[in-house]
Order: C-alpha cells, then structure tokens, then sequence
C-alpha cells in the first residue's frame, strides 16, 4: 500500500518467540526485537548507547514457523516488514501503545558470529495430521512458557556461511519491552551493559 511505512530494523530477540492460535486467520508467531541506536557525544568524545527501541514482531505462515526453531534470547536479527502503531486497553484500563512490525523477511546478522543455514519443506504427513506443533496455547502463554520446535519442517539440505567483525554487546537482552504510556512516551531502558551486570545469564523477559 502507498501510505504503508516499511522499515529494516537490526536489534536482538529480547526473548524466546511466542506463537498465538488461531483457527480463522492461522497462527501467529511474535518476538519482542530491541534496537539501540548509537551516537557519537561531543561530551564524552565517544560514541554511546542511546534510548532502547522494542518493537514486537509478528509473523505467520512459513516465517513464522522458522523464527520458532531459529530465534531465542540475544539472536541479533535483521527484520524488514510494515510498521504499525497498535493500541490496546491496559489492566488498569489505560491505553497503552507500542510498534509492531508485520515482517515480511527476518534474518540472522552476521556481523557478530556466524550462521548455519538449512533449507526445509512441508512435512505432508504432519500438515494432513493438521497438529500445529510448537505452538502455545493461551494458558502457557500466561504461565510465560517458551516455543519448542516445529516438527512439520524437514531437513532438505544444509549449507553454512561466516562472518566475523569486532563483537558488539546485545542491546537490551534481559530487559523487558517497556510499554508506552498514554501519552506515546516510552519509558527510558537501560542500557546493555546494565541489563549484562543486573542478569548476566541474559535470561528472557
């Protein structure tokens, strides 16, 4: 659509992905991406974190059942999709607002490690079962349970591929996706050595 914004955004997986059941419009595959941009400060002659940036990323169909087997906590992505600001009523009953991109292309960012590629296919026998393995239902969604595999995928063929380049620190593992307030603001984040020193297991939200 013309007036769509598309955006490409690098940042890390703030936590495992989480897939919502849907028998009308088919599952939907989300995980919160953090994007710290950097700034040089005439302050102090170097360059520094600014304000973290959580979108929450959804996906269905294939990619979405890939970023269940090929995302966790800290993987640095790269995601193109349409940018979208949602709204929705708070437990207090406030409005609370946060970015959502619809992704069209999700890929692994090689500039700090590396990455093992594997083609797959449709499993007919799992799709004919109709069983939506990997999925969560609602209730272990509450209970804050993480995403297995997807058993409908399998193994064609595989090929690999490095990257090296100077380590950068993951921007704001370990720390939750802050909602906005009513007014738009998002709270400020700490920075990714904070979250590094508060959990250094860099354990999911």
């Amino acid at each position: 659509m013309v007036n769509d914004t598309i955006v490409a955004v690098r940042g890390y997986a703030g936590g495992n992905p989480k897939v919502y059941e849907n028998a009308t419009s088919g599952d939907v595959t989300t995980v919160n991406l953090g994007v710290t941009p950097r700034y040089f400060s005439r302050e102090t002659n170097r360059f520094e974190d600014g304000n973290t940036i959580w979108y929450t990323v959804r996906a269905r169909g294939t990619l979405g059942r890939n970023i269940q087997t090929s995302v966790t906590t800290g993987t640095p992505l790269l995601v193109r999709g349409r940018l979208d600001m949602r709204e929705w009523t708070g437990k207090d009953g406030s409005t609370m607002r946060g970015l959502t991109l619809f992704a069209d292309a999700v890929g692994v960012e090689l500039t700090t490690g590396r990455a093992s590629f594997v083609k797959v296919r449709p499993d007919p026998a799992a799709e004919t079962n109709g069983g939506s393995a990997g999925t969560v239902s609602s209730a272990d969604t509450a209970a804050g349970e993480s995403t297995p595999g997807d058993s409908r995928w399998l193994i064609e063929e595989s090929d690999s591929s490095e990257a090296s380049g100077e380590p950068l620190g993951p921007a704001g593992i370990g720390v939750p996706p802050p909602a906005m307030s009513p007014d738009g603001i998002s709270p400020d984040v700490m920075s990714a050595d904070e979250a590094l020193r508060s959990d250094p297991s860099g354990g999911a939200w």
